[in-house]
C-alpha cells in the first residue's frame, strides 16, 4: 500500500494533507451512500446507473453553513452509451460563498419513437461550473460557464453519422435567491434560480445562440400528524438563434417535466409547470404524487404554436441516511403519448 509522510510534505500544507485525510475518513465513517439504478428509457435503452455520493463538511466551519456534497455517475446500456462524471457543490463562510462543478464524458445514442430525428447521438466531454456570492442574506449572484467538446449528430433518416467535433462555451450570469430550510428536503421556503448564457464564437460553423433559464420553487408543509409537503416548481428556458441539439429545451429531464423519454420532443424554448404532494409516512419511507404541463416552442414570438406536453405520476422515496434528509427516489411517471421511469437520489426540485 503507497503511504505518504507528513515530514514529506512542505509545513504550508500539512494542515491541508491532515484536513483532507480527516474529511475523507469521517466521510467514509458517516455519510457515504451508493445508488445502484436500473434504466429503462424507451429512447436511451435498457442499462444501469450507479450513483455514490459523499456528504462532507470542512473543518472549523459554522453549523449554520450547508454540508457539501461530491456526487458521482456511472451509466451504461445494452445499446453501448455510457456517461460518466462527477458533481460538487460547496458552501463556505456561513454559506456566503456557493460553488458548483460538473465535469463528464458522454457517448449516447438514443432512438426516439415518433421524433423528428430517427437517431440521435453525443459524444464527448461536457463541464459547468458557477460560483455564487451572498450579496444580502439569501441572495447570489456570480458568473458560470459551461464548456462542451462535443461531436452531436441528428438525423431524419438513416443516413451515415457524422463525426464532427466542436468547442461550445458559453459563460454567462446566475442569480439566486434561496431561502430553503433543508437544502435535500425543503420543508418551507422559495428557491430561485435564473441563468442568462450565451456562445462564444470559436467555430465559424456554429451559429450564435444565447439561451435564459428560470427555476421558481416553492414549498410549504399541510399541517397533519406527520406533515404532508407541498412542492410547486415553474420552469422556462428560452433560446434565441439556431441552438445546437445539446442545448435544446426536452421535457424529458425529471426536474424539468417527468413521463417523457428522451428525445422525444425538442426545441428551442420550454415553459413548464410541476406540483407535488410529498409525504413521508415513517422514519425512512415516504410516498409523492404529482402532476405538471408544459409547453414546447421554438422562438418565443411562436408560444401560439407550441406543443401541449401533460403529466402525471407517483413515486416512493427511501431516506439514504439517518442524520441527512437525502432520498432515493423511484418514479412512475405518464406524458402525452409515453410512461418512463426515473431513479435518483434526491427530489425531482
Amino acid at each position: 500500500m503507497y503511504s505518504v509522510s507528513t515530514a514529506q510534505i512542505p509545513q504550508s500544507l500539512q494542515h491541508s494533507y491532515k484536513a483532507l485525510d480527516s474529511l475523507v475518513t469521517d466521510a467514509l465513517q458517516k455519510d457515504v451512500g451508493i445508488l445502484p439504478a436500473p434504466t429503462f428509457n424507451p429512447s436511451f435503452g435498457t442499462g444501469i446507473a450507479i450513483v455514490p455520493v459523499v456528504i462532507y463538511k470542512l473543518p472549523g466551519l459554522s453549523e449554520e453553513t450547508h454540508p457539501s456534497t461530491i456526487q458521482g455517475l456511472l451509466m451504461v446500456n445494452l445499446r453501448g452509451s455510457l456517461i460518466s462524471g462527477i458533481k460538487s457543490t460547496n458552501y463556505l463562510n456561513k454559506n456566503k460563498f456557493w460553488f458548483d462543478g460538473y465535469v463528464g464524458y458522454m457517448n449516447v445514442h438514443l432512438d426516439p419513437e415518433n421524433s423528428q430525428y430517427s437517431k440521435l447521438h453525443f459524444r464527448g466531454f461536457s463541464s459547468s461550473f458557477s460560483g455564487l456570492y451572498s450579496i444580502v442574506p439569501d441572495f447570489y449572484l456570480g458568473p458560470i460557464v459551461n464548456a462542451n467538446y462535443l461531436s452531436e449528430f441528428g438525423s431524419e433518416s438513416d443516413e451515415s453519422e457524422k463525426v464532427n467535433y466542436n468547442w461550445y462555451v458559453t459563460p454567462g450570469l446566475k442569480v439566486s435567491f434561496d431561502t430553503r430550510d433543508d437544502i435535500y428536503f425543503p420543508t418551507k421556503a422559495w428557491f430561485l434560480e435564473g441563468t442568462i448564457q450565451g456562445l462564444v464564437e470559436l467555430d465559424n460553423e456554429i451559429e450564435p445562440y444565447q439561451k435564459v433559464t428560470i427555476g421558481l420553487t416553492n414549498y410549504f408543509p399541510i399541517d397533519t400528524p406527520k406533515p404532508i409537503i407541498f412542492a410547486n416548481r415553474l420552469y422556462s428556458q428560452i433560446g434565441f438563434g439556431e441552438m445546437p441539439l445539446h442545448e435544446k429545451a426536452s421535457p424529458g429531464g425529471s426536474s424539468i417535466l417527468r413521463g417523457y423519454i428522451s428525445g422525444r420532443y425538442m426545441d428551442n424554448s420550454i415553459v413548464t409547470y410541476q406540483s407535488e404532494m410529498r409525504w413521508m409516512f415513517s422514519k425512512r419511507w415516504g410516498v409523492v404524487a404529482f402532476g405538471g404541463v408544459g409547453l414546447l416552442f421554438d422562438q418565443v414570438w411562436h408560444i401560439n404554436n407550441a406543443n401541449f406536453l401533460p403529466s402525471i405520476g407517483t413515486g416512493v422515496r427511501f431516506k439514504m441516511f439517518k442524520k441527512l434528509k437525502i432520498n432515493a427516489a423511484l418514479d412512475l411517471a405518464m406524458g402525452r403519448e409515453n410512461s418512463n421511469v426515473y431513479f435518483r437520489l434526491s427530489e425531482a426540485f
